[in-house]
């Protein structure tokens, strides 16, 4: 699954846990913050880190803070 789809269907997730409907929600603004925080988050470890090695370690530790996210 690529960054932007997971990112989307966390944020669904998040909506239906809550119980709203998602006809009633609009996601466009809160999936796109979301997307625009993380991958703002990797385009920034990626200019920033030579390392080709510890670029894909950052870039894992961001996708993984946003899973984590998505279980509290």
């Amino acid at each position: 699954m690529d960054i932007a789809n997971e990112i989307s269907a966390k944020v669904m997730g998040d909506i239906l846990a809550r119980g709203m409907s998602l006809s009633k929600v609009d996601l466009s603004e809160t999936v796109n913050s979301e997307a625009v925080r993380a991958l703002g988050e990797i385009k920034k470890a990626l200019s920033e880190e030579k390392n080709q090695g510890k670029k894909l370690e950052r870039v894992e530790k961001i996708i993984n803070e946003y899973k984590k996210e998505d279980l509290t």
